[in-house]
């Protein structure tokens, strides 16, 4: 019997964010299409933008606004936030798989651009060759780097990290699996950024400023924290108005093996032009992009081994990515189904470059992203992530 994984729609649907059309929602609040956020126009909030919904209410239910924060304890009348305590988020860096590497040596191992050598243990990275997009300098000694949170730690605290666990708070510090999270920098830049938000503080390589931007939205997207007037402001600044700083979401994930029941993984798309900061959904032919897909498995899933697949049904031609990044025909059928990628282990978010360059053919696309786990588990996108090429 035909098995076909993917369902033909005749109607695209726009995931993630909804247009806004005037009007505001029971708390005074709408999806801004344009920023990929939750504002606030009226009520007790207003003025205020958030990651997403659920992180404007965590706010809301704690009598708390998020523009008036210290790290000595915020009243605002009905409640407040607690002082902030690093030792809550670090005590020390953790070494999560018992390997006497640390967080901060995993991610110099991780960010080098060079293999790095260790001290007689074996366990301090002692050289290497690391970029600091901060800077835009390069360094081979580590001591001259610091390992920055991108959201700093109390930043975090503030915007909603206070009602975390206390294990909770040290996943977020010592996080591995996501790359945003911590990155190696120069330390005395490092320094200078502090615990500032992007209404005070932009990397000064202004070249990497938009890509900070976009990062510091998803990390806080991801982790359901708010942001504030003036943060929102800085980052309006650096995006154009019309661009998302934030990847198209799939609206819902299947599992093949249970029957199409919701997954619980996380699928993204980016389209992102160059010369022009942020995603967008509608492109020219004329425009040179480079489009990038971002998967966040199941929790049950991360640290597995699996491959990442991707469809695209574009002119009614179904077509999959291979591993050697072209596009072949594909017939529909899960036995002809091939990897775009092999063999990779399942991270909370992974990223992976699927096309540089133009799209000659006018029409939508229609892509569809997946993972299978070594069980042989296929996790999908069951409704597609629609692009838009114009002439």
């Amino acid at each position: 019997m035909r098995a076909v994984l993917l369902l033909l729609v005749t109607v695209v649907l726009s995931s993630g964010v909804h247009a806004h059309s005037g009007g505001t929602d029971a708390y005074g609040c709408h999806n801004q299409t344009s920023t990929g956020t939750y504002h606030c126009h009226s009520g007790p909030l207003a003025g205020q933008s958030f990651s997403s919904k659920s992180a404007m209410l965590v706010v809301l239910g704690t009598g708390t606004t998020t523009t008036s924060t210290s790290t000595s304890g915020t009243s605002t009348g009905t409640s407040t936030i607690p002082a902030y305590n690093r030792d809550d988020y670090l005590p020390a860096w953790a070494d999560v798989d018992g390997d006497c590497q640390d967080t901060r040596d995993e991610v110099l191992i991780a960010e080098s651009l060079s293999t790095v050598t260790f001290d007689t243990r074996g366990c301090n990275v002692v050289s290497g060759r690391w970029f600091d997009p901060y800077t835009g300098l390069t360094f081979t000694n580590p001591a001259d780097l610091d390992i920055d949170h991108l959201v700093p730690l109390s930043e975090a605290h503030k915007s909603g990290g206070f009602l975390w666990s206390t294990s909770q708070k040290r996943e977020y510090a010592n996080n591995l699996t996501n790359p945003l999270v911590l990155i190696a920098v120069d330390d005395g830049t490092n320094s200078s950024k502090g615990d500032k938000d992007p209404a005070a503080w932009l990397p000064p390589n202004t070249a990497y400023r938009c890509e900070y931007v976009k990062a510091w939205v998803t990390v806080k997207k991801s982790y359901g924290l708010a942001i504030d007037a003036a943060e929102q402001e800085a980052i309006n600044a650096v995006l154009p108005p019309t661009n998302s700083a934030v990847r198209t979401e799939a609206s819902s994930s299947w599992s093949a093996r249970r029957g199409g029941i919701e997954a619980g993984a996380g699928f993204s798309i980016g389209v992102a032009k160059t010369g022009s900061c942020g995603f967008q959904q509608t492109i020219k032919t004329s425009d040179v992009v480079s489009i990038t897909v971002e998967i966040g498995p199941a929790g049950e899933h991360v640290g597995q081994i699996g491959n990442l697949y991707l469809v695209v049904r574009t002119n009614g031609v179904w077509l999959q990515q291979l591993v050697t990044g072209g596009f072949a025909s594909w017939n529909g059928e899960i036995s002809t189904l091939t990897p775009m990628r092999q063999n990779v282990r399942l991270n909370d978010n992974m990223l992976a470059d699927i096309f540089t360059g133009k799209l000659n053919a006018q029409g939508q696309y229609q892509i569809y992203v997946g993972y299978s786990t070594l069980d042989g588990e296929l996790i999908y996108t069951p409704v597609p992530i629609p692009v838009t090429v114009t002439q």
